[in-house]
């Protein structure tokens, strides 16, 4: 039945050659095999054409699968979370710079209206000098006179 290299032989191992090839690509492999080794050989290994065949997924693949997408997700969660904290930590700055600002401009509209001021006194100062001056120069002459009437 399984034996030798008579035309049976040979015949058998076809026809289980042919019914392996309905079940499926390992099943035709599996049954190259078994031939051979009824003959004694060394298996050969045999490809067939796969064109339009699509492998279907595994129990692992599909674990593989559905461990990525979870992985990928976390990832994507993480990242949506790092950008919120990001903008909220922006915009937390940004009122801080706003009101350091305001602050700033306020104390230079002080600080201006101050520089008037003493520009103003500055300005009356000037003329004053002048004038106070004149009443130097007029009280000295006065105390050059006393001085003169008293001698």
């Amino acid at each position: 039945m399984f034996g030798g290299g008579g035309p049976g032989g040979q015949a058998q191992a076809e026809e289980e050659k042919k019914a392996a090839d309905k079940k499926g690509p390992s099943a035709s492999y599996q049954a190259a095999q078994k031939a051979e080794q009824d003959k004694g050989k060394a298996p050969v290994i045999q490809t067939k054409d796969r064109k339009n065949k699509k492998a279907s997924p595994s129990e692992l693949d599909a674990e593989v699968k559905l461990a990525t997408e979870m992985r990928l997700k976390s990832e994507k969660q993480e990242l949506l979370d790092e950008i919120e904290n990001d903008i909220s930590q922006f915009d937390t700055d940004v009122m801080r710079l706003q009101l350091d600002k305001a602050f700033l401009e306020s104390n230079m509209k002080v600080v201006d209206m101050k520089f008037v001021t003493h520009y103003q006194e500055l300005v009356i100062l000037t003329e004053m000098e002048e004038h106070d001056q004149k009443l130097h120069e007029t009280l000295m002459a006065a105390r050059e006179e006393e001085n003169n009437l008293k001698n």
